[in-house]
């Protein structure tokens, strides 16, 4: 508790800690003092911090008046209720704290998907997981996890043909996030990386409607600069991963980094193995596909993999350690999901 910021919120006077003899003379004891208890008269302050949303179910707790019993209430309701109730801020933000105890706005999280919804499912799934890590002892289970919507658009899938639908796609992805702020998400996602091209004009189209974007592209490109690599494999799509293309979101994105793209053959099987999970799932084929990039397309030397599509994740999961062959494989969706996540919790 900040002493001087309370002082300020009473008109400037000292404040003391109230002392064992203190609280015996009003009856009370540490640890038992609650809000229902004191003696009549007695001004208390509320924190101003418990005026705003609390999350799921909006209250808080406390003592009963002894040591195993508590009270649930709604501060809000209780300090408007009566002149021995007043507002004043003088806590310190729990956001300022290594051990962040919970959601105080839990704001909706849009996600904006392609067809079949696999990346967008494995996305919110990944969310939950890391909300439930970052709170741990402090999640409350279903009341601590982010409220999702998920909308589907067929037409990410053109996206394996950007060439020839960029104008479309544009519009359509600016449409799609645009309809899940005024529904009421307030941080949008894409789990896309060949359409996050379009990352740009999908941020403005979400502060526009009051929400913000995040892009899995640049999620992933913070995140390998944070590391220090100084070489990676980045595969993905043609669309993605040929910086002499103008689709390319990752073209200027590793600055004094060593970046090795696919070959020609590489693209096509890349292209094939998406297509595959697309209409089919996780195949073993799509397993010996993605065992033959991590062999052909990775040199020796390099030991970072960008798994820079979508498709790949599912994938990646059911691979053993030797299937990957010595390669520490960097999975965007991951890394996105942790950025969303303490986007989402205010960290």
């Amino acid at each position: 508790m900040n002493f001087s910021k309370l002082g300020e919120a009473l008109g400037g006077c000292e404040i003391r800690r109230a002392s064992q003899e203190i609280l015996a003379v009003l009856n009370l004891q540490y640890g038992l003092v609650n809000q229902f208890i004191v003696p009549v008269g007695m001004v208390q302050l509320f924190d101003l911090e418990l005026n705003e949303p609390l999350g799921t179910p909006e209250t808080v707790m406390t003592n009963a008046g002894d040591f195993i019993w508590s009270v649930e209430f709604s501060p809000s309701e209780l300090v408007n209720k009566s002149s021995n109730f007043r507002w004043a801020e003088f806590v310190s933000s729990g956001r300022d704290q290594e051990d962040f105890w919970g959601v105080r706005d839990p704001r909706t999280i849009g996600i904006l998907t392609g067809n079949p919804t696999r990346s967008g499912l494995e996305l919110c799934e990944a969310i939950g997981d890391k909300v439930q890590g970052m709170l741990g002892i402090n999640s409350l289970g279903d009341v601590s996890m982010p409220p999702v919507t998920i909308v589907s658009l067929p037409c990410v899938g053109l996206s394996m043909e950007m060439d020839q639908w960029t104008a479309f796609l544009r519009e359509k992805l600016v449409l799609g996030v645009r309809n899940l702020a005024m529904g009421g998400a307030r941080i949008i996602a894409h789990p896309a990386n060949t359409s996050s091209y379009f990352a740009p004009e999908m941020r403005v189209a979400a502060e526009s409607a009051g929400a913000i974007f995040i892009s899995i592209a640049e999620a992933l490109t913070t995140q390998v600069r944070e590391w220090g690599l100084q070489e990676i494999t980045l595969l993905g799509t043609r669309f993605v991963s040929d910086f002499t293309l103008p689709w390319s979101v990752y073209c200027n994105a590793f600055p004094g980094i060593k970046v090795h793209v696919p070959s020609e053959r590489g693209w096509d099987k890349i292209h094939q193995l998406a297509f595959e999970v697309q209409q089919h799932g996780p195949t073993p084929l799509a397993l010996n596909w993605m065992r033959d990039l991590l062999r052909d397309e990775v040199p020796a030397s390099c030991h970072h993999v960008a798994l820079a599509m979508t498709e790949f994740t599912p994938v990646a999961k059911q691979m053993k350690s030797r299937g990957r062959q010595d390669k520490i494989l960097i999975d965007p969706m991951d890394i996105y999901a942790e950025v969303i996540a303490r986007q989402y919790l205010g960290l």
